[in-house]
C-alpha cells in the first residue's frame, strides 16, 4: 500500500472510470417501459424541483381591484359552486323545459340560464382583468378553455335570442326556419366540460384519471393481445363449425365470431346457450374444449391481468401525488423558515425561482436553523431523523476532498427529501456511498504521502544538525574559528598598513579621515567579533 502512495496510484482512475461509465448511461437510449414504475415518476418530480410551479397569480397585478377579487377564497368557491349547480341544471332543462328556443321557455328557464350566463361572463371579465399584462392570459390554459365556454354560452344565450327575436318581428318565431336551433342546443352539453375545474379540488378524483391517462400505454398492449386472442379463436372456430347450425348463428363470419366470443366469451352474455346449442349439435370434444381455453385465456386471464395493470398504474400515480404534495409541502414551508432567518439579507429580486436559486445554506447557517423549532416541527411531519441528520451535517456540507463547502437552497431541498426515513436505499446511493468513501481515502492517502515526505525532509535535517554536533564534540567548530580569526587578523594588518602608508605620505599632518576611521572601526569590529565566535 505504501509503494502505491509514493507512485501515486490514488485510485482516482478508478472514480473516473466510473463517472464515465455513468455519463455514457446517462446519455445511452433508454428503452421505453411497457408498463408505469413509480419510481421513475418521482425521479421526475425531483429533476423538476428546480423548476417554479405554474400559478396564474404570478401573472397578476396584485394591487388591482381584478386580482384581489380573482384570487378570493370566497370567489373562487363560489365559481366552483355555480359550474355544479350548471351542471345539474343542465338536467333538469332537458327533462322539463320542451320548447326548442330560449326565448319560448318558461320564465324560470330564461332567468337560470341569463343568471349562468351574466355569472361566468362577470368572472372571466375579473380574470381577464386581473392579469397584469393582457396578453398573457393566453398562456393560461385554463383561461382559454373557459374563455371558450363563455363565448359559446354567450352566444346561445343571448345573440341567438336577439337573432331569433329580430326574425320573427316580435312574434311569435318560425320553427320551421329555425330547425337548425336544435343542433345549437347540443352547445349547451359543452358546459359540461366546465366540470374539469372541480377536479382541482378533489385530488382522489384527479389521481384516477390521471391513473387511466398513464395506463393508456399498458392498456393499449393488453388489448392488443385481446385481440390476437379473439382473432385466432375465430378462425379456428369458423373452420370447426363449417356447415352446422351453431356455424351459421355463431361463426358465420371470422368478424361475427370474433364479436361472438367477445360477448359470450369475455363478457359471458350467453354464454351457457352457447355451450348448450354446442352438446345438442352433438360437435366434438376438440370443439369444446378450445372454447374453454378460451374463456381461460381471454376472460381470466387477459381480463384479470388488465385489472392488474390498472391497479398498479393507480396505485403509482398515487404515490407520485403524494410525493408532489410532500414536496410541495416541505419546499414552500423551508422557504418560509430561510426568509424568516435572513430576513433583510434576502434579495427580493426577481420572480420566487430566482430568489431559490441565490440563496445558499452553509454549515454554519444549517446549524442556526436547525436550532428553531419550526424546522424540527416540519422535519418530523415529512418523516426526517432530525437527529440523524444532524450527525450527517459533516458530510452533507463537505466536498470529496474534506472542505467545507455550501449548496443551493432547491438542493437542499433534494438532501432534506433523501434523508426521510421512510426513503429506500437504491444501487445508486450505495454507488455514491462508495464513490464518496474511495475518494476520502484517496485523500486520504495522498495526504499521508506528503506528511511522509515531510518527516523525510525533518530527519534529514535533523541528520544534519546531529553531524554538526558531532563535530562540536570533536573539536572542530574551535579549529574552524581560529582558522577565521587569523584570517580577519591578517587583513586587519594589511588595512593599518596602507592606513600608515596613507598618513605618511602626506604633506602636512593632518587628521585622519572619516573613510579611513571607518575602515579601522570596522575592523576593530571584526576582530572582536572573531574573539567572541572564538570563545
Amino acid at each position: 500500500r505504501m509503494q502505491s502512495i509514493f507512485q501515486g496510484n490514488s485510485g482516482s482512475e478508478n472514480v473516473e472510470g466510473e463517472e464515465h461509465e455513468e455519463e455514457q448511461e446517462k446519455h445511452a437510449p433508454k428503452q421505453k417501459q411497457m408498463f408505469v414504475d413509480a419510481n421513475d415518476m418521482k425521479k421526475k418530480l425531483r429533476d423538476n424541483i428546480k423548476k417554479e410551479r405554474y400559478d396564474v397569480s404570478s401573472l397578476y397585478d396584485k394591487k388591482s381591484f381584478c386580482a384581489k377579487v380573482a384570487m378570493n377564497n370566497v370567489f373562487e368557491n363560489t365559481t366552483l359552486a355555480v359550474i355544479a349547480f350548471n351542471a345539474l341544471w343542465i338536467s333538469i332543462d332537458a327533462d322539463l323545459n320542451h320548447s326548442d328556443v330560449l326565448i319560448e321557455a318558461d320564465p324560470v328557464f330564461i332567468v337560470a340560464e341569463n343568471f349562468f350566463c351574466l355569472y361566468f361572463t362577470l368572472e372571466i371579465s375579473f380574470r381577464f382583468g386581473a392579469f397584469a399584462l393582457k396578453y398573457k392570459c393566453l398562456t393560461d390554459a385554463w383561461f382559454v378553455f373557459d374563455s371558450i365556454m363563455v363565448c359559446l354560452m354567450i352566444f346561445e344565450t343571448w345573440v341567438m335570442s336577439i337573432i331569433l327575436l329580430a326574425a320573427g318581428g316580435g312574434g311569435g318565431v318560425n320553427l320551421g326556419s329555425t330547425a337548425m336551433i336544435k343542433m345549437l342546443r347540443l352547445l349547451r352539453l359543452s358546459r359540461m366540460a366546465r366540470m374539469a375545474r372541480l377536479l382541482r379540488s378533489m385530488p382522489e378524483i384527479l389521481i384516477l384519471i390521471k391513473g387511466m391517462v398513464a395506463a393508456v400505454r399498458s392498456v393499449v398492449f393488453t388489448l392488443m393481445l385481446l385481440v390476437i386472442l379473439l382473432y385466432i379463436f375465430a378462425v379456428i372456430f369458423k373452420q370447426l363449425a363449417a356447415d352446422t347450425t351453431i356455424g351459421d348463428h355463431y361463426f358465420a363470419t371470422v368478424p361475427r365470431s370474433m364479436n361472438q366470443l367477445m360477448i359470450n366469451g369475455i363478457f359471458f352474455d350467453s354464454f351457457g346457450t352457447m355451450v348448450d346449442l354446442i352438446i345438442e349439435e352433438d360437435l366434438n370434444f376438440v370443439f369444446l374444449t378450445l372454447l374453454y381455453v378460451f374463456v381461460l385465456l381471454a376472460s381470466l386471464t387477459v381480463m384479470n391481468m388488465l385489472i392488474g395493470v390498472l391497479c398498479e398504474v393507480v396505485s403509482a400515480v398515487a404515490e407520485t401525488e403524494h410525493e408532489q404534495l410532500t414536496i410541495n409541502y416541505l419546499k414552500d414551508s423551508l422557504w418560509d423558515i430561510v426568509k424568516e432567518h435572513l430576513g433583510e439579507k434576502l434579495n427580493t429580486d426577481g420572480n420566487l425561482e430566482d430568489q431559490q436559486g441565490k440563496v445558499q445554506i452553509s454549515k454554519r447557517f444549517f446549524m442556526e436553523l436547525i436550532q428553531d423549532d419550526k424546522l424540527v416541527v416540519l422535519l418530523k411531519e415529512v418523516e426526517i431523523d432530525v437527529v440523524a441528520l444532524v450527525d450527517l451535517v459533516d458530510t452533507i456540507f463537505s466536498t470529496d476532498s474534506g472542505e467545507d463547502k455550501s449548496i443551493l437552497f432547491t438542493d437542499f431541498v433534494v438532501v432534506m427529501l433523501d434523508h426521510r426515513s421512510t426513503f429506500e436505499a437504491t444501487v445508486k446511493d450505495i454507488t455514491d456511498l462508495r464513490r464518496y468513501v474511495r475518494s476520502r481515502i484517496d485523500r486520504m492517502d495522498t495526504d499521508t504521502a506528503t506528511r511522509i515526505r515531510t518527516m523525510q525532509a525533518h530527519v534529514n535535517a535533523m541528520s544534519t544538525i546531529m553531524e554538526k554536533l558531532a563535530g562540536v564534540s570533536n573539536g572542530q567548530i574551535e579549529i574552524d574559528a581560529r582558522e577565521e580569526y587569523k584570517k580577519l587578523q591578517k587583513e586587519h594588518e594589511r588595512k593599518m598598513r596602507a592606513a600608515a602608508k596613507a598618513t605618511t605620505g602626506s604633506k602636512s599632518k593632518q587628521r585622519p579621515s572619516q573613510a579611513t576611521v571607518k575602515t579601522y572601526k570596522t575592523t576593530q569590529s571584526g576582530l572582536s567579533n572573531a574573539d567572541r565566535a572564538t570563545e
